[in-house]
């Protein structure tokens, strides 16, 4: 059995991934922001992950090791998609947002963890 970290397996590609691993017998530790999922399962925990804010990437990491569980496989799935990239002018504050949660914020994570 391998143990996996999955960031945002709570829905899309993550949950789904999630579900493949759980299927083959696997240990998934999962994230979403909310620390919740519609995803139940006996080798399945959930854990709550804002990218975004680096005090809840702390907190993230410290309710994972207190699981006692050695991670086999990280897989970083978590990220945002902002819409209305359309618009001539380049919204910054949208740039900065993306870039937080799906660049810096998954680089902190990583290094943490």
């Amino acid at each position: 059995m391998k143990i996996l970290l999955i960031t945002g397996a709570s829905r899309g590609i993550g949950r789904a991934t999630a579900q493949k691993f759980l299927d083959m017998g696997d240990f998934v530790i999962g994230t979403s922001t909310s620390g919740e999922s519609a995803l139940k399962h006996d080798n399945l925990v959930m854990v709550k992950l804002d990218l975004s804010k680096s005090e809840s990437i702390k907190e993230c990491v410290k309710n994972i090791e207190k699981l006692g569980k050695k991670i086999d496989i990280l897989i970083n799935n978590a990220g945002i998609n902002v819409e209305d990239w359309e618009e001539t002018v380049l919204d910054v504050s949208r740039l900065r947002e993306t870039l937080e949660v799906n660049l810096i914020g998954m680089v902190d994570f990583t290094e943490q963890i």
